[in-house]
């Protein structure tokens, strides 16, 4: 049944190429955990939706240049976009070929090396996971004349999962929550699992998170990016991101209400460094949160009064508790990995150790480890230099695409939302540990609006516009 359900969805995504990004979206980054029902296991690991989708869509768009001609939506290409198109090849070849390659050959003499097959399946599992997602940029870049299609697609799957998410968690509907938010778990995950479905029992307020929590914090920036600098649909794009906010906070946690808000703050920032600025805007958002906070105390007066008591404890518990503190003993589980991480990452400093898990030999506890900060599962895989070539790859992209001159008014309206999503990933969501963007969904998202900022970067006055909604 699997096999099938996978075949058919990789056969749709064959034929109709176009609807690929949106698919992998809905199976990888919505609700209900599309994906643990295409899962098919293998001799060493198994396969998963993301991959298989990713690579038939890649293999189509290969073999099938024409897909990219279609004379209703391709423009007369000038002189100036097509040197704009190679300056932001170069970049990105520039700055992800490095990466790639290295982690790749880390994995590889890790895979060679390591004497058990555990080892060997996290390694393999990493590469896909982490490796693989980086050919949606190629992907998007190769179907860029129907970049807004493909964009819109994503935006509305976010909205209806953010409004879905909102919706269980306003209700409460717990009989929902196992199959919309934890799906099928592995063997390693079970005990896990039990003790989440314990939870439903007698905790007074649940806290679960979709699979596209990092596309909803992404579009909340977007929209929010969007109305600050003033384009046209104001009232729209502010309610969506009201709408990506409320979900986010309804899941009370602190890493990504606290990510949204700095993203908030970037493009207010760039807003004014690109004087894009508008005094009467901002009063407007400090009106709509005021409004907003108004309507998250009735919420929390009406239909669930433990609301603001539990944000008040996850507050204090980062304060004065441990949780703040990530690379302390005193933390059980993210300290504790992550200190075995930095033991692992100093016996291999320059390969690591092929595997985004550390050797049981380093564990500091009992269970598996789950929850690494993402600079370090990168650090575990190809060393410290996987990390530097991490952090250079996001700073020249924002640098030499994300950030144009002063005077390139037209590309900074186009451009500005997905630069301050990717400043916001670089600063914050990849180093306070929310989970991050170096692989699985997180790296999705990201490389998804890596390649929205490149396709849509090219951009000529002269053109005609077709299209543009």
């Amino acid at each position: 049944m699997k096999i099938a359900f996978l075949f058919i969805v990789c056969l749709i995504v064959f034929v109709r190429p176009v609807w690929g990004i949106p698919i992998l979206i809905i199976v990888t980054s919505t609700l209900f955990q599309l994906s643990h029902y295409m899962v098919i296991p293998l001799p060493v690991g198994y396969l998963e939706a993301t991959e298989s989708i990713i690579v038939v869509l890649c293999l189509r768009l290969f073999f099938d240049r024409k897909l990219q001609r279609n004379s209703n939506l391709m423009l007369q290409t000038c002189t100036n976009t097509l040197e704009q198109e190679m300056m932001v090849k170069r970049v990105l070849l520039s700055a992800i070929i490095p990466y790639v390659v290295w982690q790749s050959i880390t994995i590889f003499i890790g895979v060679v090396s390591s004497e058990g097959t555990e080892h060997v399946r996290y390694g393999i599992r990493y590469f896909l996971n982490s490796i693989t997602p980086w050919l949606l940029i190629w992907a998007i870049w190769q179907l860029r004349y129907y970049k807004d299609k493909i964009l819109y697609y994503i935006a509305l799957i976010t909205i209806v999962t953010a409004i879905v998410h909102i919706v269980i968690q306003a209700t409460d509907y717990r009989a929902i929550m196992p199959l919309a938010y934890w799906g099928n778990p592995s063997a390693e995950y079970l005990h896990q699992y039990e003790n989440r479905l314990s939870k439903l029992i007698y905790d007074v307020y649940m806290r679960v998170l979709p699979q596209g929590t990092i596309l909803i914090l992404f579009f909340s920036v977007y929209y929010f990016s969007k109305y600050i600098i003033g384009i046209y649909r104001q009232k729209l794009f502010i309610i969506l991101s009201i709408i990506c906010f409320m979900a986010l906070a309804i899941t009370l946690t602190r890493s990504l209400l606290f990510s949204v808000l700095w993203g908030f703050l970037i493009a207010v920032i760039l807003a004014a460094y690109y004087r894009l600025y508008d005094f009467t805007r901002i009063f407007r958002v400090f009106n709509i949160l005021m409004l907003l906070f108004f309507v998250i105390g009735i919420y929390s007066a009406t239909i669930n009064p433990s609301f603001l008591n539990l944000w008040q404890e996850r507050v204090d518990t980062l304060i004065t508790g441990v949780d703040a503190k990530v690379f302390s003993p005193e933390n059980p589980s993210r300290g504790l990995d992550n200190l075995a991480s930095i033991d692992a990452i100093k016996d291999s400093p320059f390969f690591g150790t092929g595997s985004s898990r550390y050797h049981q030999q380093y564990s500091y506890r009992l269970g598996p480890p789950t929850d690494i900060h993402p600079l370090l599962q990168i650090g575990l895989v190809g060393g410290i230099p996987a990390i530097l070539l991490f952090l250079r790859l996001l700073y020249l992209i924002i640098r030499k695409i994300g950030l144009p001159a002063l005077g390139d008014s037209e590309r900074i309206v186009r451009i500005l939302p997905f630069t301050a999503i990717l400043i916001m990933t670089a600063l914050i969501v990849n180093t306070i540990g929310a989970g991050g963007t170096t692989s699985g969904n997180g790296l999705i998202a990201m490389t998804l609006i890596i390649g929205m900022l490149a396709v849509y970067y090219p951009f000529d006055a002269t053109e005609t516009k077709v299209h543009e909604e």
